[in-house]
């Protein structure tokens, strides 16, 4: 059979600060270099919000930046009313989430503080309080959970593609002997192009780069890893037992509704356009 590679060439690597590598991977697997919408989406959110002493290093590179950039979008999301609900009405897989997103969020944040500087209104939809930028560096360094990175590709208007043949209701691509791996590796070959991917092992999470294939297998399965100082790629092997592919495809209609979010939380005025694509 015929040997394809499927290659998302504009993807450069991201480098994880503290236990963020779903932040990072995230970033990756968006590729705002190739992506005007999104790179203006992170330069928006970051010249709309003003930084303290505390958070201003994170601005000296792009990968940074864009971690940041993620974080906040993802706080401010989860204490919208509007928008969650939005999303929950989708599917219940997005109305489970929702619910999960914000639970997890206040489980990660030290009980001692508040996430905001004034308390949100009782019926709360577009409050602008600023996050205290010690909330911010603590979230922003943690690991995030499938449900939170669902959150934020759906910020970013992606939605999560599900496979038919999970089981344990996250939705991901799991190719192990408990599973026909035949149909994982077609759906994991139809969808490759169209989607933002990303793997997560147990406690680590890894942007999918390239995938080489014969038309049903799976030949090999490469990654970026933010947990490297180096960009190189680095091949995975596909069906490492419990192991997750996460597939995000983006939607037109989530797309204009993520739009209104962005522009209530982040309003800039036409600026935030591509920069030069450096990620240094």
């Amino acid at each position: 059979m015929e040997v394809k590679v499927l290659d998302k060439k504009g993807m450069q690597h991201v480098r994880q600060v503290g236990a963020s590598c779903g932040l990072a991977s995230a970033v990756m697997a968006l590729q705002p270099w190739t992506n005007p919408r999104v790179n203006a989406t992170f330069e928006a959110i970051m010249n709309a919000y003003s930084l303290g002493t505390r958070l201003r290093r994170w601005l000296n590179k792009n990968s940074t930046r864009y971690q940041l950039a993620a974080a906040l979008a993802l706080l401010h999301a989860i204490r919208d009313v509007e928008f969650m609900e939005y999303l929950a009405s989708r599917d219940d897989f997005y109305n489970a989430i929702c619910a999960v997103a914000k639970a997890e969020a206040g489980a990660r944040i030290r009980p001692n503080k508040t996430i905001w500087k004034k308390e949100p209104k009782p019926h709360w939809k577009g409050d602008t309080a600023p996050i205290k930028p010690a909330i911010i560096n603590d979230y922003a360094r943690s690991m995030k959970t499938n449900v939170e990175l669902s959150l934020l590709m759906a910020i970013f208007g992606r939605y999560l593609i599900p496979w038919d043949g999970c089981k344990d209701g996250t939705g991901a691509v799991v190719m192990n002997r408990d599973v026909e791996v035949g149909d994982a590796q077609g759906f994991f070959i139809k969808h490759f192009d169209q989607s933002a991917i990303l793997f997560n092992g147990g406690f680590h999470w890894v942007a999918v780069k390239r995938l080489v294939h014969d038309g049903t297998t799976l030949l090999s399965v490469s990654c970026k890893d933010p947990a490297f100082f180096h960009g190189r790629e680095v091949e995975m092997h596909p069906c490492k037992r419990g192991g997750r592919f996460y597939f995000f495809r983006e939607d037109a209609s989530l797309v204009k509704r993520s739009k209104g979010f962005l522009g209530l939380h982040f309003p800039h005025d036409g600026a935030g356009e591509p920069q030069d694509g450096s990620c240094t």
